[in-house]
């Protein structure tokens, strides 16, 4: 009884085992043409306008920022394979997807926090087919990605410059995929957190126009909903008087002189007085003067008024020369505009966020 007990069960081993083995088979050769069909779509850039505009972003900045250009032609054509593995994946199930226009930062930001839950939260909820399958094919598309660079710079490359490398390659593969998610699966919109961007400053007085500067090229930007960008000068009464309008943060862009290297851009926790405990001949000496010249003195007044937000920015450039008259940026300040602009930029982003998670 005893033997032929034990027999069943190894007869049950080796066909479970059978099993296994087909199964893997069958697993390994569904990825395998998922990352063929994914590779041969790339070749046609199947994506949409919105998908297309936000990839000759990512290529161009890419280019400005990676020492070798090479670097950014391998970054978007590993978000290319990424994106058509989603496409394959939707063909595979039949899943018909409606997709809408969107920012680069609106799709940028989804796309990221898709990727967020793709990597550390259920995948189960992102996939349409089965998430060990999908977490597969990305792996298996990532090798090849990098098995198309090794002849070219794997010679050239230690063992940490070549992880660097992976990374930055799986990033983009493991983001492309993000990306068509994010582009047909947004979730219904909610109200956008309403943020103010306010650039100070006297033009006529050289870096001290740097704030009005940063406003005039950040209004040109095609900015997330939500967000206001006004000048408003030396007239900090005009700066209240936007405050007014009522805004759950802000950033205040301006000149600060902190004793750094001229053109450094700094981003400040705006520290405003509350003036209401103070004894009323205070009080009378900081909020007397109506012209409001200083940024300082506006913002204590929106705070007695009850207009200043609770999140409010500074961010600021260490100017080379304020008191001199005359028209036009310094060089070093003016190559800081730009910098300033993504400071800004970033600073909403990451106000917008905590805002929302503050009314979860």
């Amino acid at each position: 009884m005893t033997d032929t007990t034990q027999a069943g069960d190894a007869d049950r081993d080796s066909a479970d085992r059978d099993s296994a083995d087909r199964d893997s088979a069958d697993g390994d050769d569904a990825v395998a043409d998922l990352c063929f069909r994914a590779r041969a779509l790339a070749q046609s850039h199947p994506m949409t306008e919105t998908a297309r505009r936000y990839r000759q972003g990512c290529h161009a900045r890419e280019r400005a920022d990676q020492p070798l250009d090479d670097f950014a032609d391998w970054a978007v054509t590993a978000l290319d394979v990424g994106y058509c593995l989603r496409r394959t994946e939707e063909d595979a199930v039949g899943a018909v997807v409606a997709t809408a226009d969107a920012t680069d930062h609106e799709l940028g930001r989804r796309a990221g926090e898709v990727a967020d839950e793709l990597r550390t939260g259920n995948p189960a909820a992102v996939t349409l087919l089965p998430p060990e399958r999908i977490v597969a094919a990305l792996d298996r598309l990532i090798a090849t990605e990098l098995d198309k660079r090794a002849d070219n710079v794997r010679d050239q490359l230690d063992e940490t410059d070549w992880a660097d490398l992976e990374a930055y390659v799986s990033w983009w593969v493991v983001h492309g995929y993000c990306l068509r998610v994010a582009e047909a699966d947004r979730p219904a919109a909610a109200d956008p957190v309403r943020v103010i961007v306010i650039g100070v400053g006297n033009v006529l007085q050289g870096d001290d126009g740097f704030g009005v500067e940063v406003a005039r090229r950040l209004a040109a930007r095609d900015l997330p909903p939500g967000v206001t960008v006004a000048e408003t000068g030396i007239g900090g009464i005009h700066l209240v008087h936007e405050l007014m309008a009522g805004y759950d943060a802000a950033v205040i862009v301006d000149a600060v002189d902190r004793g750094r290297p001229p053109g450094t851009v700094m981003v400040i926790e705006a520290d405003v007085i509350d003036v209401e405990p103070l004894p009323m001949d205070e009080r009378h000496d900081l909020l007397a003067d109506m012209h409001l010249a200083t940024p300082e003195r506006a913002l204590m007044v929106a705070k007695a008024l009850g207009v200043l937000p609770d999140r409010t920015l500074i961010v600021g450039c260490q100017p080379v020369e304020i008191d001199t008259l005359g028209i036009g940026l310094t060089g070093e300040v003016d190559r800081a505009v730009d910098v300033a602009i993504d400071e800004v930029l970033r600073c909403i982003g990451d106000l917008a966020d905590r805002e929302i998670d503050g009314h979860r």
